[in-house]
């Protein structure tokens, strides 16, 4: 009966990088798995039936924007954004959406419904947003849809 020894004379050598890769990829999907989002978007409420179907489209929009501020969205958050839409004078809308108990309402042309979304959530984001340069940004963000917003000629000229 022959018994033959493993050579032990050298240690394996194992790749370093593939280590680091294997570990980070960890890192990341459980870091992936355990984000939750912050918000949840419900469609907004529309009074009358001449703009019902923009409440889903601006709940989108402002889901959109907000994602594109660095808010994670989605069903089973913590906080609710609940809005409305209401029709002015002169073809324009003013969605008003609450989060947090606090209102925060945006104005514009019909036209331009998606940019007047995109305003409200550049408003809602830094209530949203931990880090205060995010916040800023969320700021100037806003004050650039409210300019594309107001840059949008209306699509009928008043009346006289």
């Amino acid at each position: 009966m022959t018994i033959t020894r493993l050579d032990t004379r050298h240690p394996p050598i194992l790749n370093f990088g593939v280590r680091a890769v294997v570990v980070f990829f960890a890192v990341l999907a459980s870091a992936t798995a355990l984000a939750r989002p912050r918000v949840e978007v419900a469609p907004f409420v529309v009074k009358g039936d001449s703009l019902s179907y923009f409440g889903p489209e601006v709940a989108r929009a402002v889901t959109a924007a907000l994602e594109g501020d660095g808010v994670e969205t989605g069903p089973g958050a913590p906080d609710t954004i609940s809005g409305h839409i209401e029709e002015v004078a002169g073809e324009r809308v003013r969605l008003s959406a609450t989060l947090r108990a606090r209102t925060i309402i945006a104005e514009g042309p019909l036209e331009a419904i998606d940019a007047v979304a995109t305003q409200l959530a550049n408003k809602m984001a830094p209530f949203l947003l931990e880090d205060p340069a995010a916040q800023r940004l969320a700021e100037q963000r806003a004050r650039e849809a409210e300019r594309r917003a107001a840059s949008v000629p209306p699509s009928r000229p008043a009346p006289k």
